[in-house]
């Protein structure tokens, strides 16, 4: 019998497999239904009957994907108010001795 995916009352993911290789803290390999296999570490055991066991797994830390320009809210726009001077384009008003070198500091 191999070690298999299945999910637990809790809702999380654990696994099912022979009782004689389910055992706390330990890698084991587990069978994805589509054939491919990869590692888990047993975290706990739930249930058993000495032949069966389920037990609970650690989870991976899931990859969370980093913010991207998109996922950053819209920058002001010139006509909202108080953004007149930060604006890209001089504005003699508030512009005034920059274009010429003439900066107060």
């Amino acid at each position: 019998m191999s070690i298999t995916f299945s999910k637990l009352r809790s809702g999380e993911w654990g696994i099912r497999g022979p009782a004689s290789q389910i055992r706390p803290n330990a890698t084991v390999t587990v069978v994805k239904r589509d054939g491919s296999t990869t590692d888990a570490v047993v975290y706990r055991v739930v249930w058993t009957d000495q032949t069966v066991t389920l037990a609970s797994i650690l989870q991976k830390p899931r990859y969370t994907r980093r913010p991207t320009r998109d996922d950053r809210p819209a920058l002001e726009t010139a006509n909202d108010a108080g953004a007149a001077h930060y604006t890209n384009y001089p504005d003699e008003e508030h512009d005034r001795g920059f274009m010429d070198g003439d900066a107060p500091f």
